[in-house]
């Protein structure tokens, strides 16, 4: 059900992209966009003090939402993370500020991106607190709307609690998604 909604918002994307609320060329101004890819993600978690570690392969998904200040600056909110399929679908990922920089003064080519922001885990305990989270990546404009990036994501939850045991989970990763950006 979550990969459709997913699906879904990715082609809504697609479609709004196809210039119907495109600016010329010029990206300054309001931007939107998401993407949709796989990586790869490791997790430990620490519950009374026991240590386990998990790795998966994963779905990854991002959205952002800001404006560009100019064609090569981005600045947004964004939401950025894994999802895990099983018997059940886990989330995992960081929702927060985020900057892309485009090496080229058009935005376009090579660019670096990075952000800060609160972890968010869909698996949950009451007791454990969000914790901070980022994405650093790179990434390459494949066209006017659409890019490819590379990026590292790392998210993290715990107790916090001097009264109880220590809890916490930590998941860190490599992810590759194929982005549509409406300007």
């Amino acid at each position: 059900m979550e990969m459709k909604r997913i699906g879904v918002l990715f082609l809504s994307f697609l479609v709004l992209g196809l210039g119907l609320w495109a600016s010329g060329s010029q990206k300054k101004g309001f931007i939107l966009g998401g993407g949709l890819g796989a990586g790869y993600v490791s997790c430990s978690q620490n519950y009374s003090w026991e240590l386990w570690s998990w790795h998966s392969y994963a779905a990854a998904a991002n959205v952002k939402a800001g404006y560009a200040p100019s064609d090569s600056v981005e600045l947004y909110a964004f939401g950025s993370g894994w999802m895990i399929g099983g018997q059940i679908w886990d989330i995992i990922g960081v929702a927060g500020v985020g900057a892309t920089k485009y090496l080229s003064q058009r935005g376009t080519g090579l660019f670096l991106t990075g952000g800060l922001g609160v972890s968010f885990f869909d698996f949950e305990r009451d007791a454990l607190k969000p914790r901070l989270g980022f994405l650093l990546g790179a990434g390459y404009g494949l066209s006017k709307h659409w890019s490819l990036q590379a990026d590292i994501l790392n998210a993290g939850i715990s107790s916090g609690h001097s009264s109880m045991p220590h809890e916490w989970e930590r998941a860190w990763g490599f992810r590759l998604t194929l982005n549509f950006l409406i300007f």
